[in-house]
């Protein structure tokens, strides 16, 4: 997260040297994330709490339900949703209800 602040301040920088407006900044709370498509949305910090309660890393996490490191660290942080058939898998080896992935934003 302090990369992130610091690169935006470096970009806000850049962009005042070189004449440009500034931009509006987006503050984002310590459980939010910005997802592959820019949207900011909360972190599943009750999928970690699940991993850690059986003791395990992310890169073990992910061996035993078959998924890349990556992949499953990006479903953890909400950087990516995962496919039906690893939803599937992860809140079985939980023992969760798969609804807890599906999210709804209120558009009026």
């Amino acid at each position: 997260m302090l990369y992130y602040v610091r690169q935006m301040s470096y970009n806000m920088l850049i962009d005042v040297a070189k004449g440009k407006k500034e931009r509006e900044l987006t503050t984002m709370k310590s459980t939010q994330v910005k997802n592959r498509y820019g949207e900011i949305v909360e972190r599943r910090e009750w999928l970690k709490q699940l991993r850690k309660e059986k003791k395990l890393t992310v890169r073990a996490a992910a061996e035993k339900l078959g998924v890349s490191f990556s992949y499953y660290s990006d479903i953890e942080n909400s950087r990516r949703n995962p496919s039906l058939e690893i939803a599937v898998r992860i809140s079985r080896f939980y023992d969760f209800s798969v609804e807890r992935f599906i999210s709804f934003k209120e558009s009026i």
